[in-house]
């Protein structure tokens, strides 16, 4: 089960950055898989911040994404303390992050690395 969860964040990860809707040449962050309704296990989980960032400043912005309602509160209270101009800049951030990564893969391609000597890579 966790190979399988694993395999679906990886997908997630590779696919951050999707077109916008809209039919211009715009860029978005995709949504990661959904949230886990299950308090006690956000509780103890070393990527809570990050998940709650993330969540909060990308996929609450979009009308399509379901949180569920016993997350909320979670979220609310490891974001309470930054503002909307702090969600954006790291929205935008991750965005830049996102498409440079992309750049780079697709001049250099990490699907070859394995063919690369160690000192190339």
């Amino acid at each position: 089960e966790l190979l399988k969860i694993r395999n679906e964040l990886s997908f997630y990860l590779a696919n951050v950055v999707q077109k916008s809707d809209n039919g211009t040449k715009e860029f978005k962050l995709a949504p990661l898989p959904p949230l886990i309704a299950d308090r006690q296990a956000c509780k103890f989980c070393s990527q809570l911040r990050n998940c709650a960032l993330y969540s909060r400043s990308v996929e609450q912005q979009s009308d399509s994404f379901y949180i569920p309602n016993e997350m909320l509160p979670v979220i609310e209270s490891e974001t309470a303390h930054l503002r909307l101009s702090h969600l954006q800049y790291f929205s935008l951030w991750y965005l830049m992050l996102a498409l440079e990564a992309l750049s780079k893969e697709s001049k250099t391609g990490r699907k070859n690395i394995w063919m690369l000597s160690a000192e190339e890579r």
